[in-house]
Parts: C-alpha cells; sequence; structure tokens
C-alpha cells in the first residue's frame, strides 16, 4: 500500500485507503520526529504525518496498528452540510439558513442578515433563557430564570484535539503562547477548550448585545486547577465594553468536553449605571 509509493524525502500526497471512506493525506516532514496521526473534520480526512527520515513500509505498519482508533475517530464525523441555496448551517451557536441572492452591491460576497427570516434560534419559554450545544454523541442545556440571568452560554465538543489548521485562527498570539507552555501532548485539546470556552462566552452574551463578532473578540485565561476560565473582551461589544471579564468553568465527561459561561443581571445593571 504505502510503500508502494514513489514520494521523496519531503512532500504531500492524497490516496485512498482501503476500508476508510475518507482519503489518507500522507505528509513526509523534515520536522516531524515521530509519527502522527489525525483526522481533519474541515477536511474531511485522515493526516499521517511521517518523519522523513523513516521508511514507507515503517509508515504503513503504524497505520495498520492505530486503524481501529482511526475508523472510531471517522465514524464520530458529523454529517457534511451542502453549502448550497437553503441549507441551514451551524455559525457561532445559532442556525443561519444560506440564501443566495445574486450580486448586490456594498454588500460584499457574504453578509449575515439579523432577521427572523435569516436566522433560526431557540425560542425559550416567558421568564427563561437559556443555552444549546450538541455535538456528535451527546447533547446539553442550561436555562435559568431571565429576571437572575441575562444570558447562559454553553458549548459541547468532542474531548479530542483541536484540528491544528484552526488553531492560529482560534488562538490569540497570547493563547498561543500559554499552550506552548504546556505538555506537548495536551496542547490540542487545551487549544479545544479555549475554542469552546469563547463559543460558550459568545452565546453568553449575544441576547444582551445581539453582536455577531469573531474570535479574536474574546481572550481566554485557562485555570487549570479550578477547572475554569475567564474570558476578556478585547474590544467592545455592546454593552460589554473592552476589558470586560467573564468567568467561565469547564468540565470532562464520557469523552466529551464541556463549557459554560452565565451572565448574571447584576453585572449588566452595574453596567448600565457606569
Amino acid at each position: 500500500m504505502l510503500k508502494r509509493l514513489k514520494l521523496g524525502r519531503v512532500g504531500t500526497t492524497e490516496i485512498p485507503i482501503n476500508g476508510l471512506d475518507v482519503p489518507l493525506v500522507l505528509r513526509r516532514s523534515r520536522r516531524a520526529r515521530r509519527f502522527s496521526l489525525q483526522v481533519s473534520e474541515a477536511r474531511r480526512s485522515a493526516v499521517l504525518t511521517v518523519p522523513s527520515y523513516s521508511s514507507l513500509a515503517d509508515a504503513e505498519q503504524f497505520l495498520s496498528r492505530h486503524m481501529d482508533w482511526l475508523k472510531k475517530r471517522l465514524d464520530g464525523l458529523c454529517d457534511p452540510v451542502p453549502f448550497a441555496d437553503g441549507a441551514v448551517i451551524p455559525l457561532r451557536g445559532l442556525a443561519h439558513r444560506l440564501n443566495f441572492v445574486g450580486p448586490v452591491r456594498r454588500r460584499g460576497v457574504v453578509w449575515i442578515e439579523d432577521s427572523d427570516e435569516a436566522r433560526i434560534a431557540p425560542v425559550w419559554p416567558d421568564g427563561i433563557t437559556g443555552s444549546i450545544s450538541h455535538c456528535k454523541t451527546g447533547c446539553v442545556a442550561a436555562v435559568g430564570v431571565r429576571r437572575l440571568w441575562a444570558g447562559i452560554g454553553v458549548d459541547l465538543e468532542e474531548a479530542t484535539p483541536l484540528d491544528p489548521m484552526l488553531v492560529e485562527q482560534v488562538c490569540s498570539r497570547a493563547e498561543r503562547r500559554w499552550l506552548g507552555l504546556q505538555p506537548g501532548h495536551e496542547r490540542g485539546l487545551l487549544a479545544k477548550l479555549i475554542f469552546s470556552a469563547k463559543e460558550a462566552t459568545y452565546k453568553a452574551q449575544y441576547p444582551t448585545t445581539g453582536c455577531l463578532f469573531g474570535f479574536d473578540v474574546i481572550e481566554i485565561t485557562v485555570d487549570r486547577a479550578e477547572s475554569g476560565f475567564e474570558a476578556c473582551f478585547q474590544s467592545d461589544q455592546g454593552a460589554f465594553a473592552a476589558g470586560t471579564i467573564f468567568a467561565g468553568s469547564y468540565a470532562y465527561a464520557a469523552g466529551l468536553l464541556v463549557t459554560g459561561v452565565a451572565v448574571g443581571q447584576s453585572i449588566v445593571a452595574g453596567l448600565g449605571s457606569e
């Protein structure tokens, strides 16, 4: 299989593998010091990284030993959603419907319309606020009384490493520096924690501000000893000024990672009185 390939000391190639429904991306790297097998959720493929000095026969043996693990991970991938007119896709904790409208001057290629027709969001009973999240193997909901809570955010993820290709997009420079100080085998999972904490924070602030923003707006400081984190706004977002900090917590259970943030009405009232 792999050992019959003609691949240089470095390079990348994509090959089909018997028993897999997705392609295998084989990457030979001078920087790699060991074999590494990962699943790319974004590309829906398996990625095998091989040191440049290793033989492809050794790579094939490594892949064979981990084939059961790989198949289990691939089975856990969410079904792809076609990028087509009328499709509903998740965006920052809310479901959005794609609508193709043709060329529109001064609107760019893609934009978000903040309207009931464009967004499908959970509808809570009067006096209740909350948040929902799900992944391939679980779901979670958190609710509270609106007179006490201005917003609640919860996010559920598989407790697996974040795709390396997403780390720079999700994590700030300070967050990446912190990750670099953590044990190497934990960095991917901690990057997923930062991702999840930002998702929960986004959901918690949305009922108050109605603001849509990217990962760069929030910076996460993780407290591993207390299984908690602080989410600091890097720019003004509605009632929440730059420097505003939300406290959150996280937990691991049954192969899942859950993060949560709750914003009390007293916090929002305090902002309005300043």
